[in-house]
């Protein structure tokens, strides 16, 4: 799993045509794993998720049995996700486009961070990345010694 993670967050600029260059270092995993297709969709952070298309596929498969609730807000929250999902590629200089609706969503300009979070990327402003690690940063130990003892069996070991 190691060598298809993606991890790191990569400082990048946005252009005038609204592409981000992707590190060489993600490219070679995409490359890889033949991840060409991407599919962008807000995430849970003030951020975008992006998933490669078999990903993709693993999750609206696991959204599906909430998806048939009758709940209303369920299917707004679906209706809104969904809505803003729009599929992009890495072109041949290594860039990926950053739809517009996305982009006025999250007020993107031009200073973005782009992470990899195990077997998906996200898109932050660098603005919100900033922020969102100086308040995460207090909360890191706590919660990596608490998923460390519910990987071990009980024993208080680091997760990451």
């Amino acid at each position: 799993m190691a060598d298809g993670a993606y991890f790191g967050a990569h400082a990048t600029v946005l252009d005038e045509a609204g592409r981000i260059t992707v590190p060489r270092r993600f490219r070679d995993i995409m490359d890889s794993l033949d991840h060409i297709t991407w599919f962008i969709t807000p995430g849970l952070n003030n951020n975008l998720y992006l998933y490669a298309r078999d990903q993709w596929g693993q999750v609206v498969e696991r959204n599906q049995a909430a998806y048939e609730s009758m709940d209303q807000s369920t299917h707004q929250f679906f209706s809104f996700g969904y809505g803003f999902t729009h599929e992009t590629k890495v072109d041949r200089q290594g860039r990926m486009v950053i739809p517009p609706a996305l982009r006025e969503l999250l007020g993107l300009e031009r200073d973005v961070v782009l992470v990899g979070v195990q077997n998906r990327l996200e898109v932050w402003s660098k603005d919100a990345w900033d922020a969102f690690c100086r308040q995460m940063w207090p909360q890191y130990g706590k919660k990596a010694t608490e998923l460390g003892a519910a990987a071990s069996g009980g024993a208080a070991q680091p997760a990451v």
